[in-house]
C-alpha cells in the first residue's frame, strides 16, 4: 500500500485530530496545503526499506467522489488503554468486541471519517 489520502474543508484541524488521538506528526505542504505522516516499514523479500504516507489535502484538490465509504483500520497494543484515553479527551468510542481475530472498537474523526481500532490476539502477533 502506497498510502491512505483524505480530503478535507479544513486539513489543518483534522491533522490536529489525528495529532491529539493518534499521535500523528504531519509534516507540512504549503505548495498543495497538505499534511503528510510516514509510516516506515522494511519490505518482505528483498528487505528494501520504504513507507506509508497518511496524507490530509485540502478539499480543492479531491477528485469528485460521491460516497465516502471506507473504514481504516489502526493496529493498537492495547485497546483498553488506547479506548480509555480517546474517551477521557472526548472522543465517542464504541464498546471493545471481541472476535477470533481479535478485539475491536469504533470510531469517527472529526470529519466523520470511519476508523476501526484493532487488537490482534493471534500468536503470531507474539513473534
Amino acid at each position: 500500500m502506497g498510502g491512505v489520502f483524505l480530503y478535507s474543508e479544513q486539513p489543518a484541524d483534522l491533522a490536529a485530530w489525528y495529532n491529539k488521538h493518534f499521535g500523528f506528526t504531519f509534516e507540512h505542504s504549503e505548495e498543495y496545503n497538505a499534511y503528510y505522516y510516514s509510516f516506515p516499514y522494511k519490505e518482505t523479500g528483498g528487505g528494501k526499506y520504504s513507507e506509508v504516507v497518511w496524507s490530509i489535502m485540502g478539499s480543492a484538490d479531491r477528485p469528485r467522489i460521491d460516497f465516502k465509504g471506507f473504514v481504516v483500520n489502526f493496529r493498537i497494543n492495547n485497546i483498553d488503554e488506547f479506548t480509555d484515553s480517546l474517551r477521557t479527551k472526548g472522543v465517542s468510542v464504541s464498546e471493545i468486541d471481541n472476535f477470533e481475530e481479535g478485539r475491536f472498537a469504533w470510531l469517527k474523526d472529526l470529519e466523520g471519517n470511519h476508523i476501526e481500532l484493532w487488537e490482534d490476539n493471534s500468536e503470531s502477533n507474539s513473534e
